[in-house]
C-alpha cells in the first residue's frame, strides 16, 4: 500500500475553473473582439453614407495628418492621374514598369516610396494587344530576374467596350492599388476641345476611383513641337482645360534633346505638393531593357527646351568663355576680352557647368546598371 502523502486533493473551485481556458479559447476571443470593432467601423461608415454628407467633427476624427499616397509623395492613393509626352518618350514602358513594381512588392518606385494594400494592378492597353504585350512584359520582368507567378497581381485589358462597366466588375471581385489607362485617347470619342463632355467623361473614373479606394493613372499625349519650344507645363496637354483641370496630378515625360537616352519626369501639376516639386526634373536613364533609373539629378525645367537662335549664339559664347577659363584666364580678364562684368561671367559659368554634369550621367548609370 502506497504511504498518505499528507497533502489533501482539494476540488477545483468555480474560480479555479475560470482560469484554466484553453488557449484556443482566448485566441478566438481576441479575434471576435476584433472582428465586432471592425464590423461596429463599418456599420458607422455606412450610416455616415447613408447621410450623403459628413461634418467636419466626423473628419477631423479620423486623425489624418497628410494625404495618403500610393507613390510618395508624387501620386496620390485615391483618385485620377495622368502622365503625359509627346511620343516615342517611354510612357507606357514607365507605366508598365510601375505596375510591375506596385504587384511584385517592391518598395519603391524610381525612389519613391510605395504605400500599396492590395499589390494589385489592372492594365488597360489599346495600342499594345495579347500578342505584342507578352515580350514587352518579358523584357521588363527578365531585368529584374521575376517569375510568371509573381504577376499575378497584374490584370491586362485590352478589350474596352463597356469599359467602365468592365472595371466595375473586375474591382468587386478583387481590389486594386491602380487602374493604368493606355491611352485616354483611345476610350474618349467626343472632341477633346469640349470641356464639359470632357470632364462629365472623367468624372465617372472618378467615382469609380473614390467608390474603390484606388489610382485611376491616365497616358494622354502633348500638342506637337510643344516638347522644342516649351518648358514643361500642363497647358502642353492635347484638348481643351477640361481634362487638366479633373486631374490631381500631372506629369510630363520628355526626352533630353542631346541624349535621347536620359528622360525628364517633371511634375506639372501637384495640387497638394509644395512647389519644390514642380519646378525641377527628375532625370531619369531609360535603359535597353525598357527599365528607367533615377539618376539622382534634377533640371530646371527652363533648360529642358531647345534653344532657340539666340538661345544658340549665347551657349556658343559660353563655351568659350568656359575654354578661357580652362586655359587659365581669371574671370576679370575673360570680361575684359569680351568686354562684359566679370559677375555675369562667373554666374553663367555656374550654371552651364552645372547643366553639363547632368550630360554625364547617361554614361556613368550605363556603367552601373546591374542587367
Amino acid at each position: 500500500m502506497k504511504e498518505d502523502s499528507g497533502q489533501k486533493k482539494v476540488a477545483p473551485t468555480e474560480a479555479t475553473k475560470s482560469e484554466i481556458v484553453p488557449r484556443g479559447t482566448i485566441e478566438q476571443s481576441e479575434n471576435t473582439k476584433i472582428s465586432d470593432t471592425i464590423n461596429k467601423l463599418v456599420e458607422e461608415v455606412e450610416v455616415i453614407k447613408s447621410k450623403g454628407y459628413y461634418t467636419g467633427e466626423e473628419l477631423l476624427l479620423r486623425d489624418c495628418k497628410e494625404i495618403p499616397c500610393l507613390i510618395e509623395p508624387i501620386l496620390q492613393q485615391t483618385g485620377v492621374a495622368c502622365i503625359a509626352g509627346s511620343s516615342d518618350t517611354g510612357k507606357s514602358s514607365f507605366l508598365r514598369q510601375l505596375c510591375i513594381a506596385v504587384v511584385t512588392k517592391q518598395p519603391d518606385f524610381l525612389g519613391f516610396k510605395i504605400n500599396a494594400r492590395y499589390n494589385s494592378a489592372i492594365y488597360v492597353s489599346t495600342e499594345d494587344d495579347d500578342i505584342m504585350m507578352p515580350s514587352l512584359l518579358t523584357k521588363q520582368c527578365d531585368a529584374y530576374n521575376l517569375q510568371p507567378a509573381e504577376m499575378r497581381g497584374l490584370r491586362l485589358v485590352f478589350d474596352t467596350d463597356d469599359l467602365l462597366q468592365r472595371l466595375e466588375t473586375m474591382l468587386q471581385e478583387t481590389p486594386v492599388d491602380l487602374i493604368v489607362i493606355d491611352t485616354f485617347t483611345d476610350i474618349y470619342c467626343d472632341s477633346m476641345n469640349e470641356t464639359n463632355k470632357i470632364r462629365s467623361f472623367i468624372n465617372d473614373y472618378s467615382q469609380l476611383a473614390v467608390k474603390h479606394k484606388c489610382l485611376v493613372l491616365f497616358l494622354h499625349h502633348c500638342g506637337k513641337r510643344t516638347e522644342e519650344l516649351q518648358e514643361p507645363s500642363k497647358h502642353n496637354l492635347l484638348g481643351s482645360q477640361g481634362f487638366e483641370a479633373k486631374m490631381r496630378v500631372v506629369l510630363e515625360l520628355r526626352t533630353d534633346y542631346k541624349d535621347r537616352n536620359l528622360k525628364h519626369l517633371c511634375i506639372v501639376k501637384g495640387n497638394y505638393l509644395p512647389a519644390e516639386y514642380k519646378n525641377e526634373s527628375y532625370v531619369l536613364f531609360f535603359n535597353d531593357r525598357q527599365l528607367f533609373e533615377n539618376t539622382k539629378n534634377r533640371v530646371p525645367f527652363s533648360q529642358l527646351k531647345k534653344d532657340s537662335s539666340r538661345q544658340m549664339l549665347q551657349r556658343e559664347e559660353t563655351e568659350q568663355w568656359l575654354s578661357d577659363r580652362q586655359s587659365g584666364m581669371t574671370y576679370k580678364e575673360i570680361g575684359a576680352k569680351y568686354n562684359k562684368d566679370h559677375t555675369t561671367i562667373f554666374k553663367r559659368l555656374q550654371k552651364f557647368e552645372s547643366s553639363m554634369n547632368v550630360q554625364q550621367t547617361s554614361t556613368d548609370i550605363q556603367q552601373k546598371l546591374p542587367f
